[in-house]
């Protein structure tokens, strides 16, 4: 059997196991906001009490009382990362949903209540494998080649939200952003195994350890947020430092925006001087949770990322991304948001 036909079986398998564990999954998670100086263990005794059941939670991100009182931030930015801490995800049973949600809007404890929404990429749906510049029609209509005499991005870190990166893709390697206090073998490059290991001579950048002090293990060229409570496939549960792009939007994407200039290879991006951050928030299939994105966008304003690009969208508004990203604003960031593909005449979040 050829190499193509055990890639086909082998995505004919995939769906399969997705589509039945889809039908199987039973559990719906549910954002909410608590109001100043509320705990989340006692409304969470009250609800397990009045609703015979045990409810799990989770804390958003991980804001501790380090980042908050971080002496560096304004008071305005301090008001808005509290803001942020006071976010929890509680996972219930998919039939208790509806019921649940109404007792939660009754608890004067609590803010605000919403769905974890998920979020698509934007896609048009056009596959394009061309290496040719020359065909980059789009770089010609908004004159990029006029611009970049003046600049290319040089200097500037781009956080990309999205499905991850290809970090081996020959076009995206050098333009990739590279943490110096996690980067253990000091060789400029993401070694994404342990530090005692040596493979072809060269030790992993893994060890295990915060090294640079901002609350994430290993990251070393962004993280990957994907924290999700249903069984998926791929890599789909708990943070990791391990930013693989598993579907191909990611890696399309931070293309357009960073590829190497110049190298005989590929295309070239339109800011090629730039370095990039993967933030994966987004599964295998293309889709991204709300708590997971503004994750992504906290961690970025936290680790003074000041682009910040977000190519997906829908029609829900999620009060945890608005608030990730009016703090990422007021750290000084430039949100960069899609308009969408879709023909919508519907809002568009963010």
């Amino acid at each position: 059997m050829n190499f193509i036909k055990k890639r086909i079986l082998f995505f004919l398998f995939c769906f399969l196991i997705l589509s039945l564990n889809l039908l199987s999954q039973t559990n719906s998670e549910i954002i909410i906001k608590l109001k100043q100086e509320q705990s989340i263990t006692t409304i969470i005794n009250q609800l397990n009490y009045s609703q015979n059941i045990n409810i799990p939670y989770q804390k958003f991100l991980n804001i501790n009382e380090n980042t908050k009182n971080n002496s560096l931030l304004s008071d305005t930015q301090s008001k808005l990362i509290n803001e942020l801490s006071r976010y929890y995800k509680i996972i219930i049973n998919s039939e208790l949903k509806d019921s649940l949600i109404n007792v939660l809007h009754s608890i004067p404890e609590i803010e605000n209540v919403s769905e974890n929404f998920v979020y698509k990429i934007e896609s048009d749906k056009i596959v394009v494998n061309d290496p040719l510049y020359k065909n980059q029609w789009y770089l010609k209509t908004i004159n990029a080649e006029k611009a970049w005499v003046f600049a290319n991005g040089k200097d500037v870190l781009v956080g990309v939200v999205d499905t991850g990166i290809d970090f081996y893709h020959p076009d995206l390697i050098n333009r990739l952003w590279i943490n110096p206090k996690e980067d253990l073998n000091k060789n400029g490059r993401f070694d994404p195994w342990s530090d005692t290991l040596s493979i072809n001579g060269v030790y992993g950048d893994f060890n295990g350890v915060d090294d640079d002090g901002n609350g994430f293990i290993d990251d070393i060229i962004g993280f990957d947020f994907v924290n999700q409570y249903n069984t998926n496939i791929g890599d789909w549960y708990h943070f990791d430092p391990i930013p693989f792009d598993e579907h191909g939007h990611g890696t399309l994407v931070s293309g357009v925006i960073v590829a190497e200039q110049n190298n005989n290879l590929g295309i070239t991006g339109i800011a090629f001087g730039s370095k990039l951050i993967s933030l994966r928030a987004f599964d295998f299939s293309g889709n991204g949770q709300s708590d997971n994105i503004a994750s992504a966008i906290v961690y970025a304003a936290l680790n003074n990322i000041k682009i910040i690009n977000l190519s997906f969208g829908e029609n829900f508004y999620s009060p945890i991304l608005h608030d990730a990203i009016k703090f990422a604003k007021s750290m000084g960031c430039f949100v960069v948001a899609s308009s969408g593909n879709n023909g919508w005449d519907r809002n568009h979040y963010p």
